[in-house]
């Protein structure tokens, strides 16, 4: 307590051989290309709109075209309100995947958003987040789900159908297996 001052570290930063060694246990998330926001998924997933100084976006253009918000918004144009509609009779959810508590970014997340009738799916709505670097509309899986009763069987075909055409990066393949992990529970949430 006595050495601390502000012009000296408390403790001397690790040999460069310790550095290498602690980032070898990096997972590879592939953080570093995923937008880190939780919402932008759901805000898709929900259909909102975002009211900008100058205009109104879907959230799908808002937060799907385009990699920097300085390639959306023009210069001077800043958001001013977001606008979720009521999904009458829609069950909605966000799941997502982190190793820590303490690490609050998903590696994986899925929002969802069903209507169902007479026991069978009349409409669907399933975003991913931490996979690129945009949310991923699994547009595929929600064609396929229309129609269809909610058991074990189109849960397992959605979940796989969500990662046909994924391309893992090299130490993040397990990315893949929570794909299919978070699609199928959420068919299956709709069972009951």
């Amino acid at each position: 307590m006595e050495e601390r001052c502000l012009d000296k570290e408390d403790e001397t930063a690790p040999t460069m051989e310790e550095a290498v060694k602690e980032a070898r246990r990096c997972m590879n998330c592939g953080c570093f290309a995923v937008e880190p926001s939780d919402i932008t998924p759901v805000l898709v997933a929900l259909g909102a709109t975002i009211h900008t100084t100058e205009r109104a976006y879907t959230a799908q253009a808002f937060c799907c075209r385009k990699l920097k918000i300085d390639e959306v918004l023009a210069k001077g144009e800043l958001a001013t309100k977001v606008e979720i509609p009521v999904l009458e009779g829609a069950v909605m959810h966000y799941d997502k995947f982190r190793l820590r508590e303490a690490v609050d970014w998903a590696i994986v997340s899925l929002a969802s958003a069903f209507a169902k009738e007479e026991g069978r799916l009349t409409a669907a709505k399933l975003v991913l987040g931490g996979v690129a670097p945009i949310p991923v509309e699994l547009h595929e899986v929600q064609g396929y789900l229309m129609g269809r009763t909610p058991d074990a069987e189109t849960a397992k075909a959605a979940g796989e159908l969500a990662v046909k055409e994924c391309n893992a990066l090299w130490r993040n393949r397990y990315k893949v297996h929570e794909v299919k992990v978070l699609v199928e529970k959420a068919v299956l949430r709709m069972q009951g």
